[in-house]
């Protein structure tokens, strides 16, 4: 691609409602106009606002390189395009990279894994596709790489922003073009009784059978635990959560200790902001000696996201045995006291661990650091949100239904249980099992279920 400046966009429209409809796009590049080109659309539905579009896009996919560039045209209309969208588009990394490393990094990937697709919209599924295809320089589907993508379509689907519904990933233009095999795994390793895995399984595809409401009735009883740790509570709203866990909290009369999360924002702060708030780590961690929490990170093959535990001391770093706790000097935090956590497994077995500080690291598609948080791997665990329970294995389970919102939800929630025994169910309403009709026609059609 040349070193270009400057590009003078011009376009013309002729549409009589008949199918002899065109639309014409003239680039020059640079004021001598020693390079140009035009490209000709042929569409009955062709508009002067949608040649513009259609016009920018052009200039996006065939003339953008790795610097700034003016675009010029007599269209208000195509400049406004240009001042929302393509600077935002820059701004972002969506379309290219200056970083020498994160191009070599796409360069260099032969296979890229997503998990949890369920939650991943379609739309951002489309900017990562057209990512890897515009730094790896090639038109292949995700520029050539592997891609394997994993999780159940029957559960949550991604959250959507006000009224706006999002679409799926399998409604993507990336899907499509990029997706040539689907495969269902059958074999279930959370939960060993087969029975309760059949119910799972109607609920999963939003069957109200009887034998579904019949167990739905029979796990709707108090279950006593052993273990010192009692059962996490589910809910559907994080207002209910965080009451419970502040009420619990509330009743421990001991002293409590405050981690403040250490964060680092990339180039844009606003970004940097509304990526940290989806970040798993608070921004303050309150507990006490006694508060039940729940790991929020894997840290070995038997303490991984979602192990519950209870705090027995606080101590610093300097008085623990040569660990890796003691590399705390790397966030100039090493002498903050970090909580001793107890954990108890299903198996009886119990690992007692100090909680040093972990990082999580979210970075655009090109490898940019967007944000960094910094905090103790710990959530309060008397109560968590079926949405942040996605993919975590909770070995005493508690769910409230009452106040269920969106399809898939029961079943996420209920799904969490290692067996019915370990289960208690309050709020249940029977309509509120449901599957997404979209997704469970896609489910269907592509032999998923």
């Amino acid at each position: 691609m040349e070193d270009i400046d400057s590009v003078y966009l011009s376009t013309s429209c002729k549409n009589n409602g008949t199918s002899n409809a065109r639309g014409i796009i003239g680039i020059h590049i640079d004021t001598d106009n020693k390079i140009s080109c035009s490209k000709v659309i042929d569409d009955n539905t062709i508009t002067n606002q949608k040649l513009d579009l259609l016009s920018i896009k052009y200039i996006l996919d065939n003339f953008i390189n790795n610097k700034s560039m003016n675009i010029y045209s007599r269209s208000e209309y195509a400049i406004n395009c240009i001042t929302v969208w393509s600077i935002k588009w820059r701004e972002n990394n969506w379309k290219t990279s200056s970083n020498k490393k994160v191009i070599k990094r796409w360069k260099d990937v032969k296979l890229l894994i997503i998990d949890e697709v369920s939650m991943l919209d379609a739309a951002y599924f489309d900017k990562v596709e057209a990512i890897a295809r515009e730094l790896r320089r090639s038109n292949e589907p995700f520029g050539g790489v592997q891609v394997v993508l994993t999780g159940d379509l029957l559960q949550l689907p991604p959250v959507n922003e006000g009224s706006n519904k999002k679409k799926r990933i399998f409604e993507s233009s990336a899907w499509k073009n990029c997706v040539c095999e689907c495969i269902a795994l059958h074999e279930v390793f959370r939960q060993s009784d087969h029975k309760f895995i059949e119910i799972l399984t109607a609920i999963r595809v939003g069957a109200q059978t009887e034998e579904v409401l019949d167990f739905m009735e029979s796990v709707s009883r108090p279950v006593e635990y052993d273990s010192e740790s009692g059962p996490v509570n589910l809910y559907a709203t994080r207002a209910k959560t965080d009451y419970h866990n502040q009420t619990k909290l509330s009743e421990i009369d001991s002293e409590s200790k405050t981690f403040t999360a250490d964060d680092t924002y990339g180039k844009s702060s606003k970004s940097a902001i509304s990526t940290l708030e989806q970040c798993p780590a608070a921004t303050v961690l309150e507990v006490k000696i006694g508060a039940q929490v729940m790991l929020i990170k894997n840290l070995t093959k038997d303490l991984v996201n979602g192990t519950v535990g209870v705090v027995t001391k606080f101590t610093k770093p300097i008085n623990l045995p040569d660990t890796q706790e003691k590399s705390l000097v790397n966030y100039g935090l090493d002498l903050e006291p970090i909580p001793i956590v107890r954990f108890t497994l299903a198996d009886g077995r119990v690992f007692t661990r100090p909680m040093s500080r972990q990082v999580w690291e979210t970075n655009l598609p090109g490898g940019e650091l967007v944000a960094a948080r910094s905090q103790i791997p710990l959530i309060l665990a008397w109560a968590v949100t079926i949405h942040k329970s996605q993919g975590q294995t909770i070995q005493r389970l508690k769910v409230d239904l009452s106040n269920v919102f969106e399809s898939g939800q029961v079943y996420t929630a209920v799904s969490r249980a290692v067996s019915a025994d370990s289960l208690e169910v309050i709020g249940f309403n029977p309509q509120t099992i449901s599957a997404d009709r979209v997704s469970l026609e896609f489910c269907i059609d592509n032999d998923l279920l």
